[in-house]
């Protein structure tokens, strides 16, 4: 159903990137354009009123690695800036950098968002998956921005082909995403594209869980049964940041 760092329903976005293939790995980076953030400027009462864009942009790169025939892990990372004045930041199109330690080092307040994913198939009869996202965790407890609620998403699922009768599946999956996770103080970095979720489609402040049984009773006829059953808080993905929490 769902993919925590890039989803299926996301809004198409303009990136350039590339790909590499190994034998035991894979490689992508891309960089590119997101819709801009139109702030309004106060003009008092000077009429229309007034706007300027706010540009922004996202760099992500991802590493798979197959240890085993069938087993694969993959890290993965993304960032969102932008805002007045800000343009092109070369150095997040350099696809080996480790964007949240440069946007540490250079003391500016970007999005950075990390995840660790796993894929396991087993000889065509089984297949399982997850994903672990972190978008802010807190480790220090110095300060009052240090007690924010950790900003961590997960998802695990698991399918299973031919038990019982040949041609059928069985799948089964459950996602959580805390609240204000994908969310920002600064709606730029928010992680959104023309209002929609780049991330999970159905933002934060969720938990699903989803089920399905299908069954191929010939080559043109299949039946099948979905299900799902979500808890969904009063979070949302472009809701005012607000503290404390």
């Amino acid at each position: 159903y769902g993919n925590l760092m890039f989803s299926r329903q996301a809004m198409p976005m303009t990136v350039l990137g590339f790909s590499f293939r190994g034998e035991n790995f894979d490689f992508e980076s891309i960089v590119g354009f997101l819709s801009p953030v139109k702030e309004e400027l106060d003009q008092m009462e000077i009429e229309p009123q007034y706007f300027t864009d706010q540009q922004r942009y996202i760099s992500a790169h991802s590493l798979s690695f197959t240890p085993l025939q069938g087993l694969s892990f993959s890290l993965r990372e993304a960032v969102i800036y932008g805002g007045p004045g800000r343009r092109f930041e070369p150095a997040y199109s350099v696809p080996l950098l480790w964007y949240h330690g440069y946007q540490l080092n250079s003391g500016i307040d970007d999005n950075t968002l990390v995840s660790l994913g796993f894929d396991y198939r087993h000889a065509g009869k089984f297949w399982a998956c997850g994903e672990l996202l972190v978008d802010d965790f807190q480790i220090e407890k110095k300060s009052r921005g240090d007690y924010e609620p950790d900003q961590i998403g997960y998802l695990v699922g698991a399918e299973a082909y031919d038990i019982g009768l040949a041609g059928s599946r069985i799948s089964l999956e459950f996602a959580r995403i805390n609240n204000w996770t994908y969310n920002q103080a600064r709606p730029h970095n928010r992680y959104i594209n023309r209002n929609y979720p780049i991330g999970f489609p159905d933002g934060p402040d969720n938990d699903i869980v989803n089920w399905e049984y299908s069954w191929w009773v010939s080559a043109a006829l299949r039946i099948s049964y979905f299900g799902s059953i979500q808890r969904s808080g009063e979070g949302l993905i472009d809701a005012d940041w607000s503290a404390p929490w």
